[in-house]
């Protein structure tokens, strides 16, 4: 860890059992008409997910959003069983019209599926804790459409440096990809995220096969002593493993109080 060329003191705490670092994990689901013979798989899918990592004693919580040509719906953060709970609800004539489901439901339209949208929603919106990490999971079978929601191109997943984009894709093969029909993968390539992709019915699907699990149970927690933490400074992380190594750099960096 460099700070403006020098190198900073640090400690460096492996994750354990008594030291696991928080996760706050937002599902965004497609629930337009072309995903209805995913809907049932994708439900019991992140249902049996959530509560699997539950069961491993993991530090997370469950979020979702439900998009189309708007939001749907949407769950600030919970357990898997308040998931599974909304998550099974979502057909009947009664729902929780909590604060977060009404601001979600008038946040405004596209004129298609964005996934983009529904994950910058969430993160402006949910009540994130401010150790966690922040990752996504998002469902469709559509392109990232952003024709009428120009500002939630999948480049947006750049800009925000504190997210993973993972995506579940259920589309096969697409030719028609435009600059306002995106490949909703980028948002992956972008935010250190990957791609899975699964049959058109999900029949396929095992969110186990994301690296969601590794990530949480394999991280390290870095703990440096700035020497100046009132003013920005250039910042050089560089990770060297058996497995991985890589430099990255941020520029005008300011340290949250």
């Amino acid at each position: 860890m460099e700070e403006d060329g020098n190198a900073l003191p640090c400690k460096v705490i492996k994750v354990g059992q008594d030291n696991v670092l928080p996760v706050d994990m937002v599902f965004t689901i497609d629930v337009s008409g072309s995903m209805d013979d995913e809907q049932d798989q994708v439900r019991r899918g992140v249902v049996d997910f959530a509560q699997e990592l539950e069961s491993k004693g993991l530090n997370v919580r469950f979020g979702l959003v439900t998009y189309e040509g708007d939001l749907k719906g949407s769950l600030d953060f919970g357990t898997a069983q308040e998931l599974s709970d909304y998550l099974n609800g979502y057909r009947s004539s009664y729902r929780n019209r909590s604060p977060m489901e009404i601001l979600a439901r008038n946040a405004g339209k596209t004129k298609g599926e964005n996934g983009m949208f529904a994950i910058a929603f969430a993160h402006h919106h949910f009540n994130y804790r401010d150790d966690a990490q922040k990752v996504f999971v998002n469902f469709t079978d559509e392109p990232n459409q952003i024709e009428g929601a120009y500002h939630y191109t999948t480049q947006l997943a750049c800009q925000l440096t504190d997210i993973s984009v993972h995506t579940v894709w259920s589309g096969g093969h697409f030719n028609d990809w435009s600059r306002i029909y995106e490949r909703p993968w980028e948002m992956s390539d972008c935010s250190n995220g990957v791609a899975m992709e699964v049959r058109s019915d999900a029949s396929d699907l095992n969110l186990r096969e994301l690296p969601i699990v590794q990530v949480m149970t394999s991280s390290v927690l870095v703990e440096c002593a700035s020497r100046n933490p009132n003013q920005s400074h250039t910042v050089t992380i560089t990770v060297q493993d058996i497995n991985a190594d890589g430099t990255v750099t941020y520029e005008n960096l300011i340290y949250e109080k």
